[in-house]
Protein backbone atom coordinates (compact mmCIF):
# COMPACT_ATOMS: atom_id res chain seq x y z
CA UNK A 1 0.00 0.00 0.00
CA UNK A 2 0.69 3.22 -0.94
CA UNK A 3 -0.25 6.46 0.77
CA UNK A 4 -1.24 9.24 -1.98
CA UNK A 5 0.05 12.48 -1.87
CA UNK A 6 -2.40 14.61 -2.89
CA UNK A 7 -5.00 13.05 -1.11
CA UNK A 8 -3.44 11.05 1.85
CA UNK A 9 -5.08 7.99 0.99
CA UNK A 10 -3.78 4.81 1.51
CA UNK A 11 -4.09 3.08 -2.35
CA UNK A 12 -3.01 -0.04 -3.76
CA UNK A 13 -2.00 1.45 -7.27
CA UNK A 14 -0.36 4.61 -6.92
CA UNK A 15 -1.10 5.67 -10.81
CA UNK A 16 -3.93 4.21 -11.07
CA UNK A 17 -5.25 6.48 -8.60
CA UNK A 18 -3.94 9.36 -9.44
CA UNK A 19 -5.42 9.06 -13.28
CA UNK A 20 -8.80 8.19 -12.07
CA UNK A 21 -9.10 10.35 -8.42
CA UNK A 22 -7.06 13.23 -9.19
CA UNK A 23 -7.37 13.10 -13.38
CA UNK A 24 -4.12 13.28 -13.98
CA UNK A 25 -2.56 12.69 -17.61
CA UNK A 26 1.20 12.98 -17.20
CA UNK A 27 3.83 12.99 -14.81
CA UNK A 28 4.52 16.66 -14.90
CA UNK A 29 0.68 17.72 -13.64
CA UNK A 30 1.13 15.10 -11.35
CA UNK A 31 4.35 16.58 -9.74
CA UNK A 32 2.35 20.13 -9.94
CA UNK A 33 -0.49 18.83 -7.75
CA UNK A 34 2.51 17.32 -5.11
CA UNK A 35 3.76 20.29 -5.28
CA UNK A 36 0.99 22.79 -4.60
CA UNK A 37 -0.43 20.11 -1.62
CA UNK A 38 3.17 20.18 -0.12
CA UNK A 39 3.02 24.05 -0.04
CA UNK A 40 -0.51 24.09 1.27
CA UNK A 41 0.95 21.85 4.12
CA UNK A 42 3.55 23.85 4.93
CA UNK A 43 0.92 27.01 5.22
CA UNK A 44 -1.25 25.04 7.26
CA UNK A 45 1.32 23.59 10.10
CA UNK A 46 2.66 27.10 9.66
CA UNK A 47 -1.01 28.41 10.93
CA UNK A 48 -1.23 25.51 13.41
CA UNK A 49 2.23 27.05 15.06
CA UNK A 50 0.79 30.62 14.92
CA UNK A 51 -2.66 29.76 16.48
CA UNK A 52 -0.76 27.72 19.39
CA UNK A 53 1.21 30.97 19.76
CA UNK A 54 -1.61 32.99 20.45
CA UNK A 55 -3.42 30.61 22.44
CA UNK A 56 -0.34 30.82 25.16
CA UNK A 57 -0.21 34.28 25.00
CA UNK A 58 -4.37 33.85 25.59
CA UNK A 59 -3.80 31.86 28.41
CA UNK A 60 -1.09 33.94 30.20
CA UNK A 61 -3.32 37.01 29.42
CA UNK A 62 -0.96 38.62 27.47
CA UNK A 63 -3.50 39.49 24.44
CA UNK A 64 -7.13 39.58 24.42
CA UNK A 65 -9.87 37.45 22.09
CA UNK A 66 -10.04 40.43 20.18
CA UNK A 67 -6.56 41.08 19.49
CA UNK A 68 -6.27 36.89 18.49
CA UNK A 69 -9.07 37.35 16.36
CA UNK A 70 -7.20 40.67 14.89
CA UNK A 71 -4.20 38.66 14.70
CA UNK A 72 -5.52 35.33 13.26
CA UNK A 73 -7.83 37.66 10.02
CA UNK A 74 -4.04 39.97 9.54
CA UNK A 75 -2.18 36.41 8.88
CA UNK A 76 -4.85 35.00 6.63
CA UNK A 77 -5.35 37.98 4.71
CA UNK A 78 -1.26 38.41 4.66
CA UNK A 79 -0.66 34.67 3.80
CA UNK A 80 -3.81 32.10 3.47
CA UNK A 81 -5.34 33.26 0.83
CA UNK A 82 -2.50 32.95 -1.27
CA UNK A 83 -3.40 29.02 -1.13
Amino acid sequence: MEICPICEKRVKDILEHLSIIHNVKSIDEAQKLVERYKEKEKLRKEFREFVEKLNQQLKKGEINGKVFREKVSKWWKEKGEKV
